[in-house]
């Protein structure tokens, strides 16, 4: 039981330090708020948006 408590915490912890995941087509990032060049395409597992930068021309 204490096991599987500790792996609980760890991957709690763990998910925490997700917040620049890569998501969408693998191009996007999860922030917890999308830069000034960027825009939103979605949102992560974490409740985070899906951040992808405009593209320049």
């Amino acid at each position: 039981f204490l096991g599987f408590c500790f792996v609980i915490i760890i991957f709690f912890i763990l998910s925490e330090f997700d917040i620049y995941k890569i998501c969408g087509y693998g191009t996007a990032r999860c922030r917890s708020r999308c830069k000034a060049e960027e825009f939103q395409i979605g949102a992560c597992p974490d409740a985070y948006p899906c951040c992808l930068k405009k593209p320049t021309l």
